[in-house]
């Protein structure tokens, strides 16, 4: 508590020790014009401690951390900062970095400023120097959509978070049965661990992949009913082996589109879904 705060309300206490017991007692002996008066003036006194405790800042919210020692010290920050740089740079590792390159007590204006001024060197250390593999993994994702009669919305390769790059889609339109769908997702999910393989390097993003191709086996399990073209078992192996064997079959054959696309993505590092698809339409009728 602030020191005029305190000597306010020692104040207070005195004055009504001293006087409210008499006031009390006074007060039905008083004129109804002084006694309005009396009211009046004790709420003109409310009102102004009041408007008085708005006018102070507020206290910069402490957060308990440990230092080198094991001791706890308080730290003073804007607890929102962080947050603010994450949501701009789209990156919560690089929120954490920044304030782990700051001062302890460092202002919030100051961690922005640290944020724009160390940006490129996160975005260098992030972004591999050979961009092909990332480009090829996405390249299959969207030649394999757009083969299944998906609708492209967005390929790329600038990273986001945890992934070196993504590629977005919408399923077929009207959709068909759930195993339809479920099996159309699953073999998009499995093509860039096929183009992995191919190009010989196993990115980090393609565990995502698989556990996404994992949960749409199960759900074809889970419906009883084979996707068209597929004769095997319903379980969740025979599944991803036959649509791991069938993206293969699309990529050899459109092996031009996928390779057109990478370069492309290499150069730009982002395609709109119309853009992708009007570069996979020109290879096929080149071709």
């Amino acid at each position: 508590m602030r020191i005029w705060r305190f000597v306010v309300a020692m104040l207070a206490l005195v004055l009504w020790v001293g006087w409210g017991f008499d006031l009390t007692l006074g007060l039905l002996e008083l004129p109804r014009v002084e006694l309005a008066a009396l009211v009046t003036l004790t709420v003109a006194v409310f009102i102004l401690v009041v408007v008085l405790s708005a006018l102070v800042p507020r206290r910069v919210v402490h957060r308990r951390v440990a230092d080198t020692d094991g001791a706890a010290v308080a730290v003073c920050r804007p607890v929102a900062a962080r947050a603010l740089i994450a949501a701009d740079y789209g990156s919560v590792e690089f929120g954490w970095w920044v304030e782990s390159l700051a001062r302890p007590d460092a202002p919030r204006e100051e961690l922005i400023a640290l944020a724009a001024e160390r940006w490129p060197d996160w975005v260098a250390s992030e972004k591999p120097d050979d961009l092909r593999p990332i480009a090829c993994h996405e390249a299959a994702h969207a030649v394999v959509a757009h083969h299944l009669g998906c609708v492209l919305l967005k390929v790329t390769i600038e990273p986001a978070g945890e992934w070196a790059g993504y590629t977005r889609y919408t399923s077929p339109k009207p959709e068909r049965t759930d195993q339809e769908v479920a099996w159309t997702d699953l073999c998009i999910a499995v093509a860039g661990r096929v183009s992995d393989h191919r190009v010989g390097r196993l990115l980090a993003g393609s565990s995502g992949d698989m556990e996404r191709a994992v949960s749409r086996a199960a759900a074809i399990v889970a419906t009883g009913l084979r996707p068209t073209g597929y004769e095997d078992s319903l379980t969740i192996d025979a599944l991803l082996v036959g649509a791991t064997g069938f993206v293969r079959t699309i990529l050899d054959r459109r092996s031009a589109e996928v390779n057109v696309l990478a370069a492309a993505l290499v150069e730009v590092t982002t395609l709109r879904g119309c853009e992708a698809r009007a570069i996979l339409d020109r290879v096929r009728v080149e071709v």
